[in-house]
């Protein structure tokens, strides 16, 4: 037989004893071990969203790791991909032993681990192996095949016993684990009214139902943009502009703004032609947000389901302030803006906590913080008071910090996190919102393309950074993630987000399947629709998107899709108006 085994410590001078011992157990049991290093946590993880199946049998861990304690991983792996497997602490501090019992490990090993102690590990674990390995194959009413361990069922009930068929009733973690996909064939999704009604065999019975053959073709839940501003297009700047200014003019006569508004429109049908069923809007233009989101759910107007902020509050020479955001030069006045906000009946409140990267005069501060922690708190506390979760701009350690310690439920972007955000975020129960987009022109680009300063390229490779690291350390750590583009922002387009989920699995290093786990069931979640939409199911909204080519084998399937279909409605062959610069210059980072 063959055992795979993973060793994770981060320090590589530990692998060659332990693989020796385990050389000696080969031998001695013949058995084969393949065995893989990795020296951090974050690594291990990886290995584990990119496998369709369970990897290993048995995990040697490490507890003391700079990107995150060896318990936590081994919490994570079991909770998310394979409850299944053998957890063995490697430590040199035995104190530790107690804790580790939080996550009913096989063993632990205190370093140096002894030759007879490996010997009667490994016998122990093939015992245990063998013995508990009682797998079955069963057949569903769709003729898809799986396979069970026994030790997984609670209990077997007959449901016909003249077709000896069986109902199999499973612990429920083991449901499989999330993030992992397999393209399903020979199926038939029902619609009626906008909701999925049912999901059959393609040899059932479809009269009295029009319909549409994908053969050759993929579906899948449409995709949800966790952080979208209404108000941009992505144009390129060659120098920047008064936003401020800007603003002030576009809303100052109904004329100007009814422009605007039909602007506004545009851009969202523009989400919506490009695969984007569902978005969440974090700053905009008055109340037009919370308007259109009532026309497009009327049907008076067309584009995605929009979970609406309106304007943002910020602060007098905040970010935003004055363009998307509300400038609030006190305490009574942010709250005053959140009765406003109620009036209008938002879905969320977005706070601008620190400044960005067009913000900053500086080199390294492209998160300075604005907004005075005494605010961040009366705002929230207002907020949840009123029902409302609170979603914030932040893009420095500091501003994490102080938004997590006053009460923010998400932060959006992110910076590179230590283990007191780590716990933050999990004592809050927050989430993290990320967005890569943004920040790579200014960070990769050539200024000569971006027209940036040296200044606003510095400090855009920092929140680039801070953003991947914020992003890496999050997953590896349990914290939920979403994913948005900050569209809006220069070179960020209302027709490109599949870009994010690219760069999710570029840069983050996530599979395809789970970044659109993330795009998709995940954000549904986190922005509290699951019952709606973000996944293929009875009951939910009939909202998918078909493409020619297979996005598990390559996210860029999703650039340009054959049909969206948003809440029944059939949108058959797309077609957005492209900027072919952004798409020229974008496309070197693929």
């Amino acid at each position: 037989m063959t055992l795979n085994i993973a060793i994770c410590d981060d320090d590589a001078e530990e692998f060659e004893p332990l693989c020796h011992l385990l050389d000696i157990c080969s031998f001695q049991f013949n058995i084969d071990l393949h065995i893989d290093t990795y020296t951090s946590a974050q690594a291990l993880l990886t290995r584990y969203r990119e496998s369709t199946g369970a990897p290993y049998q048995l995990l040697f861990l490490d507890i003391e790791m700079p990107d995150g304690s060896g318990i936590t991983l081994a919490d994570v792996i079991k909770r998310n991909f394979d409850h299944h497997v053998m957890i063995v602490f490697v430590s040199n501090y035995p104190k530790y032993m107690q804790d580790s019992f939080a996550v009913h490990p096989y063993h632990f090993l205190q370093k140096p681990v002894q030759e007879v102690e490996m010997k009667q590990l490994i016998s122990d674990i093939l015992e245990e192996y063998t013995k508990n390995l009682s797998l079955i194959s069963v057949v569903d009413g769709y003729d898809r095949e799986y396979t069970l361990n026994l030790k997984d069922v609670y209990y077997i009930k007959v449901k016909n016993a003249k077709s000896k068929e069986l109902c199999f009733h499973m612990r429920e973690d083991t449901i499989p684990a999330k993030g992992t996909m397999q393209v399903q064939t020979g199926l038939c999704i029902l619609v009626q009214d906008g909701t999925i009604t049912d999901i059959v065999p393609d040899t059932a019975d479809l009269s009295g139902y029009k319909t549409i053959d994908l053969q050759g073709r993929y579906i899948m839940p449409g995709l949800i943009n966790m952080h979208v501003h209404l108000a941009g297009n992505g144009k390129p700047q060659k120098k920047q502009r008064d936003n401020e200014k800007l603003v002030k003019k576009i809303m100052r006569s109904s004329l100007t703004r009814a422009v605007a508004y039909k602007m506004v429109s545009g851009f969202a049908k523009d989400e919506l032609l490009s695969g984007v069923t569902t978005i969440r809007t974090v700053g905009g233009l008055g109340s037009f947000d919370t308007r259109l989101r009532d026309e497009i759910a009327a049907g008076t107007k067309v584009g995605p389901r929009i979970l609406a902020a309106n304007e943002g509050i910020s602060v007098p020479g905040g970010h935003m302030a004055g363009s998307v955001a509300i400038a609030a030069a006190s305490i009574p006045e942010a709250l005053a803006h959140l009765e406003q906000s109620k009036k209008e009946k938002v879905d969320l409140v977005k706070l601008m906590i620190t400044g960005g990267v067009l913000d900053a005069k500086e080199k390294g501060v492209p998160g300075e913080l604005k907004m005075s922690p005494d605010m961040v708190r009366a705002v929230c506390d207002k907020a949840h008071a009123d029902g409302y979760i609170v979603s914030a701009h932040v893009e420095s350690p500091e501003g994490v910090r102080v938004a997590l310690e006053n009460g923010v439920d998400s932060i959006e972007h992110g910076a590179k996190m230590d283990d007191e955000m780590i716990e933050l975020f999990k004592e809050r129960g927050a989430f993290l919102c990320t967005t890569i987009s943004p920040a790579l022109p200014y960070a990769l680009f050539d200024r000569s393309i971006t027209n940036a300063t040296e200044v606003e390229q510095f400090n855009g490779n920092v929140v680039f950074e801070g953003i991947v690291d914020c992003s890496k350390k999050a997953l590896a750590n349990d914290i939920p993630v979403v994913l948005g583009d900050d569209v809006g922002c220069p070179w960020i387009t209302q027709y490109d987000f599949w870009r994010e989920l690219y760069y999710f699995h570029k840069y983050v290093g996530v599979s395809n399947a789970f970044a659109l786990y993330t795009a998709t069931a995940r954000s549904a979640e986190l922005a509290g629709i699951s019952d709606i939409t973000g996944s293929i199911e009875k009951g939910k909204a009939a909202d998918l998107i078909v493409t020619a080519k297979n996005p598990l084998d390559d996210l860029r399937a999703l650039r340009n899709v054959d049909m969206v279909v948003a809440r029944g409605t059939i949108i058959d062959h797309p077609k957005v108006k492209k900027k072919k610069q952004v798409e020229t210059e974008l496309d070197k980072f693929l």
